[in-house]
């Protein structure tokens, strides 16, 4: 007799839709930071992943650093992939 193994995805399931997160890596991509993202997606009425009704830069950052949504993030960095105006090369240090 074989015996088989369901395994199960580990900790909590995505609460964050793909559009939402796919909204906020193009307004990082585009320069915004997150405390902006925040209050755009507060303005918005866009409920937090849990539901809440206000959003901080905190649920923003850790939306962009979660890893089932990295996939949809690096999809929108690779395609804005020119340096930021500000952030221009400098000469090395000796």
């Amino acid at each position: 007799m074989t015996r088989t193994i369901t395994r199960r995805p580990v900790g909590r399931p995505p609460l964050c839709s793909a559009a939402i997160a796919r909204t906020i890596a193009d307004w990082h991509t585009a320069g915004d930071s997150d405390r902006v993202i925040a209050d755009r997606l507060n303005q918005a009425g866009v409920p937090t992943p849990a539901g809440g009704t206000h959003w901080t830069r905190v649920h923003v950052w850790r939306l962009r650093h979660t890893a089932h949504l990295r996939a949809e993030w690096s999809q929108v960095a690779s395609v804005a992939a020119a340096p930021h105006p500000a952030r221009q090369p400098t000469s090395p240090r000796r």
